[in-house]
């Protein structure tokens, strides 16, 4: 018994290894929620005709800028421009089981950079490093 329990648990973890690898959005810090508009010194245009989608992306920024392409039906797909860059792609609109991708958006990522001016940025609040007591000492 003791060898069907240990098979079964190697299968299990070599599975959920095989799953893992194969989805990298799952290690990805730019999903669908933590994704921001382009910054306007980036210049990008994308479209979903002929037998492929694709996109051109151009970083004018002064900095690096990495941005998102939104791809439905399919894996998105990240990418990092330094500035000065740009950066074209297509994906074939043909999926698996008969379903046609196509870009829905290209958005930057501000967990791995800068999405905007440093005006843009939150301000942190001022602490004064006084930090107050429960119960109000």
């Amino acid at each position: 018994m003791n060898v069907k329990r240990k098979t079964s648990t190697t299968v299990a973890t070599l599975a959920a290894c095989i799953a893992f690898a194969s989805s990298p959005a799952l290690a990805d810090r730019c999903g669908s929620g933590h994704r921001v508009d382009m910054p306007s010194c980036a210049s990008y245009e994308y479209e979903n005709r002929g037998s492929n989608a694709g996109f051109n992306v151009r970083n004018n920024c002064d900095y690096t800028v990495t941005f998102k392409v939104d791809v439905r039906n399919g894996r998105d797909i990240r990418r990092t421009l330094p500035p000065g860059r740009s950066n074209q792609g297509a994906i074939p609109r043909k999926g698996s089981f008969y379903q046609t991708r196509s870009i829905s958006g290209i958005y930057c990522c501000p967990r791995y950079g800068r999405c905007g001016s440093l005006d843009d940025l939150p301000v942190a609040p001022e602490h004064s490093g006084n930090v107050p007591r429960p119960g109000g000492e």
